[in-house]
């Protein structure tokens, strides 16, 4: 919990399942070049304020503090301290990861662009602060707990166009 700075080797291709979990302590990391794989909640710093990149990396980039996929296709993972309480999702985003938003008791507001298809298990699990939100007609998986904890969620609007399934905890502690 104390842990305030890493410094990630060069050649490390794979972070492991919840890697810095429960580093509270931990406000910015770095990815290597070489890095080809996180683990599911790997990036669990719940005092990230910034998550960067090396521009060299082929699978992983950053913008903004936020980390993706190369090309921006998928969100992997907004810190949970990054200042600030509204995040537009860029549109080129079709998958929001598992535990992305997680812990990001700030955000009140959070805009998911129309084509994303997939939303992630607790993907904003424990978004305290977070008051709405749309899903758009392209989301045909919601993974489970993707909403638990979300005190403060008073309004989700579903706007499906494809066959939708909701498993039992997605909206939990509600």
């Amino acid at each position: 919990t104390a842990l305030k700075s890493v410094t990630l080797p060069a050649g490390l291709q794979t972070l492991g399942v919840a890697a810095f979990s429960g580093c509270d302590a931990l406000t910015r990391i770095e990815l290597p070049a070489s890095l080809q794989t996180i683990g599911t909640n790997a990036l669990d710093a719940g005092g990230l304020t910034e998550i960067k990149v090396q521009a060299e990396n082929t699978h992983f980039e950053a913008e903004g503090g936020v980390l993706y996929n190369k090309g921006q296709t998928a969100l992997l993972r907004y810190p949970p301290k990054k200042p600030g309480t509204t995040f537009a999702v860029p549109a080129s985003v079709t998958t929001i990861g598992a535990y992305a938003f997680s812990e990001c008791a700030a955000l009140k507001s959070v805009t998911i662009p129309k084509k994303v298809e997939t939303i992630g298990s607790n993907a904003f699990s424990e978004c305290l602060a977070l008051k709405s939100i749309t899903i758009p007609k392209k989301v045909g998986t919601i993974g489970d707990n993707a909403f638990r904890a979300c005190t403060g969620l008073k309004d989700v609007t579903v706007l499906w166009n494809t066959p939708l399934t909701i498993p039992p905890g997605v909206f939990s502690g509600i």
